[in-house]
């Protein structure tokens, strides 16, 4: 059963983390990984390009259901006996708002007989509305089912040797965690806080950020915009909101789960993340809408302009 694991087309990307100045990789369009020298853990961190461009079975985090249905086919993955093109994604038409996601009980199932076969493989892709309202792949979630119980310690092996070290290892599971380039627009604090156990859970500490920003020139209103804010708010809004989506809670970085428990091993290929930062931007505007609505308020009190 292990030989068959290791033979499954699970991920095409390299799976050993590079580092982040192996610009002969970056330039053949291969997807690199990053360990931050600095960072005070050894644990192995991806980066952002790495998880977007990591494969389960041909599917990536952003494809269209179309690319979806062509790559899954392609693997000998079939829907069940009464699928409609229809069920395979959020039956919102054109009433979807960004941001919506698909609930994973309700997904379509895809099954297959492995290339042995020894046991059954379903595959369940979930989506979400992105930001241009279209429909695009969020999660993946593959599970195989053996007729005996399985060595997880050995299945997990078998499995690093195409995903690469994981961030965090346990006996019956993997975690890969990203490690996403502060936006250049943000300051990296002097020192870096975060601890040995835990530190690969979370993104490089800064000194403010674009959301930090707004709450506090609303609190402090009528105060002017900081030149550190000006310098922030001028920066690229969504890779801002993905890096505080990966921050939001412990773990909202791991991209890829390995688990193998009794007769089954299960693999998700995760994008949670995507919707976080969709979220962060929304509130950022509701924010920003309501700055502007203040400062029309006082300037109409007054007559004159703030700014004057």
């Amino acid at each position: 059963m292990i030989a068959t694991l290791s033979a499954l087309a699970l991920a095409s990307c390299s799976g050993e983390p590079d580092s982040e100045t192996d610009s002969e990789a970056q330039a053949v369009g291969t997807s690199s990984a990053a360990t931050q020298a600095d960072a005070p853990f050894d644990n192995p961190v991806y980066s952002l390009e790495h998880a977007l461009d990591t494969e389960l079975f041909g599917l990536k985090l952003n494809m269209s259901p179309e690319e979806v249905v062509a790559e899954l086919e392609a693997k000998g993955f079939e829907p069940p006996e009464d699928y409609e093109r229809s069920d395979l994604t959020i039956g919102c038409g054109e009433a979807c708002t960004v941001g919506l996601t698909q609930n994973q009980q309700s997904a379509t199932e895809w099954t297959r007989i492995s290339t042995d076969g020894a046991s059954t493989e379903t595959i369940k892709p979930v989506f979400y509305v992105a930001a241009d309202k279209r429909q695009k792949l969020m999660r993946a979630v593959y599970l195989r089912k053996e007729d005996a119980k399985v060595d997880a310690e050995k299945a997990i092996a078998a499995l690093i040797g195409r995903f690469g070290t994981p961030s965090e290892l346990k006996s019956d599971r993997a975690y890969y965690a990203i490690q996403m380039q502060v936006p250049e627009t943000y300051e990296a604090t002097a020192e870096d806080n975060r601890i040995a156990l835990n530190g690969y859970m979370k993104q490089r500490p800064v000194v403010q950020t674009r959301s930090g920003c707004l709450a506090d020139e609303n609190n402090n209103f009528p105060a002017p915009r900081t030149d550190e804010c000006k310098r922030i708010l001028a920066g690229d809004s969504y890779r801002q909101a993905l890096f505080e989506a990966l921050e939001d809670n412990a773990g909202d970085n791991f991209f890829l789960t390995i688990e193998s428990r009794g007769s089954k091993i299960e693999i998700e290929l995760d994008g949670g993340f995507l919707v976080g930062a969709l979220y962060v931007q929304k509130r950022d505007k509701q924010r920003m809408a309501e700055l502007a609505e203040r400062r029309g308020a006082r300037e109409r009190d007054y007559g004159v302009a703030s700014d004057m």
